[in-house]
């Protein structure tokens, strides 16, 4: 039940101050109220409802303030990863760059017809595989928490802009080539960029 309602956040079908009585909740997902309940108080636990007596929960909006939060942890841990990812040995490197294009590829396959949630799903993924070289397994986690912040932050932009898939792609090519070619400075302008323009669209 705790992972019907998250999704339905993190889609977007349950909007952004839209309030939520458990009743009505467990109605539509056809379920008691008790499941829907406890999965509401875990999902308080995470920042995604605000849970108010005998007045049912409210969906947590994203501020301007946490979106720039989110993006700058971001790019803060996804720049140092950058780092790490250039003193690669060349065996280690190569399966890297294998990874990260075979991602590419199924990124390009949602642009013809769009896809919208198959390209957020691998593009979560294509950024896990780049901190994942950190072999940290704290900033791992850190980047773990923090995904369900950032996955409403990219949905708000994309519902705002549905050329930003198309655009993220671009930009997820582009840091491709940068890593590869252990371009630590170009990676990280390319990086900065790209957050930078989801930042913007989130805002708006």
């Amino acid at each position: 039940m705790y992972e019907r309602i998250r999704s339905q956040i993190l889609d977007g079908t349950l909007e952004e101050g839209f309030p939520v009585r458990e009743r009505d909740l467990a109605g539509s997902l056809e379920v008691s109220v008790t499941p829907v309940h406890e999965a509401l108080v875990r999902l308080e636990a995470q920042g995604l409802v605000a849970l108010h007596p005998r007045r049912g929960a409210v969906i947590t909006p994203i501020t301007v303030a946490e979106a720039d939060a989110v993006l700058e942890t971001r790019n803060l841990v996804e720049g140092y990863a950058g780092e790490r990812i250039a003193v690669l040995d060349e065996a280690r490197l190569g399966d890297f760059e294998l990874r990260l294009q075979q991602n590419l590829d199924e990124q390009r396959a949602t642009l013809q017809p769009l896809d919208p949630a198959r390209f957020l799903k691998l593009d979560a993924d294509f950024h896990g595989l780049i901190v994942g070289e950190t072999q940290n397994p704290i900033l791992s986690n850190l980047v773990w928490t923090s995904g369900d912040r950032l996955h409403r932050v990219r949905v708000r932009a994309l519902s705002r802009n549905a050329s930003l898939q198309e655009k993220w792609f671009e930009d997820h090519c582009r840091m491709h080539e940068r890593l590869v070619d252990r371009d630590i400075d170009g990676y990280r302008e390319q990086l900065r960029l790209h957050l930078d323009i989801t930042g913007r669209w989130a805002s708006v």
